[in-house]
């Protein structure tokens, strides 16, 4: 490889992270897009990155991985998607497809339910089911990796370019920003945050104070039928939403904790169900009062709900590809336990070994995967790819980004939603049982994590701000902050490694800045 070429370490951007994948989960979400010569995401934004780099490690930070790109690729990124964004055919091009493979990955759970029927089918079957998947997430992260940061902020700019010119107060500019770009369809999680909100009303209305920490399965069935049968109707609707590579379904013992935990709040619930109701019924109106009322250009309003319906989209493609994810991690584990390997081994393998580990029950030798388990490094340079797996891997890690965790106490990020707050931080790492911690999560804490997803709702319902390493202003965390508006930074990079629980924090969020104020 060419060495001398490659870009130094300062300039390489660490813009997302996850827990760490083996090669057979990763391949088609965070290679096959830059490997392929002619991916689907070259394709549909006619631009390629000369530099990309994706590193997977067990043993660090508890397993971790992340992509990493130049700085002069995010320019011209930044470039091609003021093209791209701007351009209604393109879009609409891009939601059509999103909304087809959408579709089809309904279609393909509707019809195979795997979560309920894994056990059921045979090798033949489920060699008929992989390539669909495959392909299917394949596509669908593609369509998310058009609308990263590094392409969307096009409209994120433009926005704030034409308030400024009317408005010089800042804190007004945001204000307006955050209204004109509130969501305007509601999304599957809103959908069921809202068919929640009316199990819990139903539950204030019947359920005594003293009963509350009785409440369990065989408790409601036998005394609060009709609140029991909710409640199976809507985990047999919605369980689903947090499933995916890194997180399982929700089962009857989260919602049954959740209950719990909602009826011991103060919140007023009905309130709260009719301001989200009404937040969507009446978002054109309010953000056309917003424009009149700051004699505002009218092209304001349709970029403000365009980077609305892009957020809306990029989570529709979020929650369709994750959920192939999720079967292919059902697939693989169901594998790991018939072949007698670990987890870790059976991901490490490449998607041809994947398919032939299935069906003839070859594997390459223990110790190759043992070693791939261990860590990988792709790289790309310039049209040309390389991966290194174990020690070399993480040699090659050190030689190409050497250290780059920031120690400071005071962190520079994106506005998601504005406000200020102080307050207990309560960190979320990548490899935690999200569901399982958030039960030690105090109200009104500041939730600090690498990202938020559909897993994180009862977290944020409960925090009093949001702080997140990765995410741009189409991204889950900053839409969801604009909704319950509630004070959010974004893209912080290193706020997980440096932010501790119990740390006491200020959340700017009308400057994008977070400052640590007292150690725990």
């Amino acid at each position: 490889m060419e060495k001398n070429n490659l870009p130094k370490k300062s300039n390489w951007k660490l813009m997302y992270e996850g827990p760490d994948l083996g090669h057979f989960l990763a391949n088609q979400i965070f290679i096959k897009p830059f490997s392929q010569k002619n991916s689907l995401l070259n394709k549909l934004t006619g631009f390629k990155y000369d530099y990309y780099l994706w590193y997977s490690d067990e043993n660090e930070c508890g397993g971790i991985h992340g992509g990493y790109y130049q700085e002069s690729d995010l320019r011209r990124a930044l470039e091609k998607g003021e093209k791209l964004f701007f351009n209604k055919k393109w879009l609409e091009k891009w939601y059509q497809l999103i909304d087809s493979d959408s579709k089809k990955v309904g279609e393909l759970m509707e019809k195979y339910s795997l979560e309920k029927n894994i056990k059921k089918y045979n090798a033949t079957k489920l060699l008929k089911i992989i390539p669909k998947m495959i392909t299917l997430e394949y596509r669908l992260l593609s369509y998310v990796r058009c609308s990263q940061p590094q392409l969307t902020d096009a409209l994120k700019n433009k926005l704030y370019k034409k308030i400024r010119r009317k408005i010089k107060n800042e804190k007004t500019v945001e204000k307006i920003f955050n209204t004109l770009t509130m969501p305007e369809e509601k999304s599957f999680f809103t959908e069921e945050e809202i068919a929640w909100l009316s199990i819990i009303i139903e539950a204030e209305e019947k359920i005594r104070e003293k009963e509350i920490r009785h409440l369990s399965e065989e408790f409601l069935s036998n005394n609060y039928l009709e609140i029991f049968k909710s409640i199976k109707n809507h985990l047999e609707k919605y369980s689903l939403i947090p499933a995916s590579d890194r997180t399982p379904a929700w089962d009857i013992e989260h919602f049954i904790e959740l209950l719990k935990n909602n009826l011991r709040s103060d919140i007023n619930h009905q309130n709260k169900q009719k301001e989200i109701i009404n937040q969507y019924k009446n978002s054109k109106k309010i953000k056309e009062n917003i424009i009149r009322k700051y004699n505002l250009e009218y092209s304001c309003l349709e970029i403000g709900s365009r980077i609305a319906k892009v957020g809306f989209y990029r989570f529709k493609a979020s929650f369709y590809w994750r959920w192939m994810g999720y079967y292919l991690v059902l697939i693989s584990k169901r594998y790991s336990k018939k072949l007698n390997i670990s987890f870790k081994e059976i991901t490490s393998l490449t998607e041809k070994e994947f398919i032939e580990a299935i069906k003839s029950n070859r594997l390459p030798h223990k110790k190759y995967l043992s070693k791939r388990a261990t860590a990988e490094l792709y790289l790309h340079q310039k049209g040309k790819n390389f991966i290194w797996w174990g020690d070399e891997a993480i040699k090659k890690k050190k030689e190409f980004l050497g250290n780059n965790i920031d120690g400071a106490t005071e962190l520079k990020g994106e506005i998601g939603s504005m406000g200020m707050v102080k307050g207990r931080a309560f960190v979320f790492y990548w490899s935690d049982n999200i569901i399982k911690k958030m039960q030690s999560m105090r109200q009104g804490d500041i939730l600090v994590a690498p990202q938020t997803h559909p897993t994180y709702m009862p977290a944020i319902r409960m925090a009093q701000a949001m702080v997140c390493d990765e995410g741009g202003v189409t991204g889950h965390a900053a839409i969801v902050a604009r909704e319950l508006k509630k004070p959010c930074v974004i893209g912080l990079h290193t706020a997980t490694k440096i932010i501790k629980t119990g740390d006491e924090i200020e959340v700017d969020a009308n400057k994008g800045i977070v400052r640590i104020i007292k150690r725990k």
